[in-house]
């Protein structure tokens, strides 16, 4: 079976390369190709993003040119579903004997919601064992059948499949396939790879809908790797980058937080030593840590620093204590995050924060101590995007009580422009914090001209009429607004030039 994967960027880089590092890789794919190939499958993928509009159809032809899909496996969020929606309803007529199934987060919470859209199956959980035995059967020519975790429409009813536990041993599936992604990566990136540790999340963070997929699938939700097969992945993508004459620095390490289980963290900042140990070059690592409550790190940033970590990102989200705790069910206190940041650093450790701001239930005040936590702390690096209510969260629920309809977002970029206008934040006072966010940060602390630009790219990313042009702009695709309004003004400049007896109104 040929198998194309479409998935889409909300901020892709260019159309053709439209990640700037290999760390911007979706795991869920990568380890799905690499399942199918190993089962004897080939696989293909193509990356799209809403702002290109009808040019997706010229990417997806591109990447189908020798390469006629029997099956295209669609990947979507909430946000981006709508979208992959359009694109599936137009493959209907390019490819009308593939199948299509979509896959993600939007199909696990609102399964039959999807279904009501253009799509043969979708798969509810994890996919790997769902897809491979699905593509077996398509290749036999048997037609398509509620196996586990997949859902079909027959005959315009939907048909669930049974639901399968979580895979509990990850290291049973063969590392991810990257190379899927070499295409479409910003050529020469010196971005780093990733390595992913574990799957699941066991916090309740209001904005994340981890805790409605945790209830997607039978077993334990919360699974990490073991040490030894993190380390033999490791090694691999280090002799393959010097392989390309082109040494490995720093690896970044994906889980919800190193500490989930100190024990399995100690291990692995243990084995990562050795791996380092017996390198003339050592490698650099960077995770995700989440600040716990009255708690010592200190043993772990030992360890880490022995292992060679460099940097830690660090869900601030809020600088509000009350807004952490009441409205994100986020439990550690500002005292808690200054602490864990001192130790950070007294053991060479650099701090990346992310935040949020716009959440139902803040104020503009309580955004702007964000701002100045983010101050007193002084990141390395740090984020800020907008909120929004992806269903499946308990916010999302809150909003819907409430009444606040989210605006519709055009060409994605939903965590740069407010869709919910609160009244104790409207979205205009949102949209300037947003803006002036650095400014609060970095005052002083950095030349004025770079937060200026910095305040003026937010702006526009904060504006779609503005930022969509732009993004096509940057992407090097046709701004066709702009074609028209030039050709307008060509019209009325030649005929204003050309009316006179014997002269013809040229077409501008």
């Amino acid at each position: 079976m040929r198998i194309l994967f479409v998935t889409s960027l909300t901020d892709a880089h260019t159309p053709h390369r439209p990640l700037r590092s290999p760390e911007q890789i979706q795991f869920g794919i990568s380890y799905l190709s690499a399942c199918l190939q190993q089962a004897g499958h080939q696989t293909r993928l193509a990356v799209l993003s809403s702002t290109w509009g009808r040019y997706n159809r010229h990417l997806i032809l591109e990447s189908a040119r020798d390469f006629p899909p029997d099956l295209i496996a669609f990947t979507a969020v909430s946000s981006e579903f709508p979208f992959i929606a359009a694109v599936a309803d137009w493959s209907r007529h390019r490819f009308p004997h593939a199948h299509r199934i979509l896959g993600g987060p939007h199909a696990t919470l609102r399964p039959r919601e999807a279904l009501a859209f253009p799509f043969d199956a979708v798969c509810v959980g994890e996919g790997e064992a769902t897809l491979v035995a699905t593509a077996n059967r398509l290749a036999c020519g048997t037609p398509l059948e509620p196996l586990g975790n997949l859902w079909i429409r027959r005959a315009g009813r939907v048909i669930p499949g049974p639901q399968e536990p979580f895979l509990q041993d990850l290291d049973q599936l063969p590392f991810p396939d990257r190379s899927m992604w070499s295409p479409w990566i910003t050529p020469d990136s010196n971005g780093r790879p990733a390595v992913l540790l574990g799957r699941g999340c066991p916090y309740l963070c209001t904005y994340c809908s981890n805790h409605a997929l945790s209830r997607a699938a039978p077993g334990p939700y919360v699974r990490l790797r073991r040490p030894g097969p993190i380390v033999a992945e490791i090694a691999a993508l280090a002799a393959a980058a010097e392989t390309r004459g082109r040494p490995l620095d720093e690896i970044a390490l994906e889980v919800e937080s190193i500490d989930l289980d100190r024990a399995w963290a100690l291990d692995l900042c243990a084995a990562l030593a050795r791996f380092n140990a017996e390198r003339p070059r050592p490698v650099g690592f960077a995770t995700n840590l989440r600040v716990a409550p009255r708690s010592d790190p200190t043993p772990l940033f030992e360890a880490m620093r022995k292992a060679g970590f460099r940097r830690i990102t660090l869900g601030l989200e809020s600088g509000s204590d009350r807004v952490r705790r009441e409205v994100m069910k986020r439990s550690y206190s500002t005292q808690d995050v200054l602490d864990t940041v001192r130790e950070a650093r007294r053991h060479g450790l650099e701090v990346v924060l992310q935040n949020i701001i716009g959440v139902p239930g803040e104020t503009e005040a309580e955004a702007l101590e964000t701002a100045l936590l983010n101050r007193i702390l002084e990141p390395e690096r740090y984020y800020v995007g907008v909120f929004h209510p992806y269903p499946g969260t308990e916010l999302h629920a809150a909003c819907v009580r409430r009444g606040i309809v989210a605006t519709s977002l055009r060409g994605g970029r939903e965590r740069s422009v407010p869709v919910l206008d609160l009244p104790e934040f409207p979205a205009h006072r949102i949209r300037r914090t947003l803006v002036w966010f650095d400014f609060h940060v970095s005052a002083g602390r950095r030349p004025a001209l770079r937060i200026a630009s910095r305040a003026l790219r937010t702006w526009v990313r904060t504006h779609p009429r503005l930022d969509l042009p732009a993004r096509r702009l940057r992407g090097g695709l046709p701004l066709r607004r702009l074609e028209r309004l030039m050709v307008t003004i060509g019209r009325s400049w030649s005929g204003k030039q050309d009316k006179g007896p014997g002269n013809r109104r040229r077409r501008g």
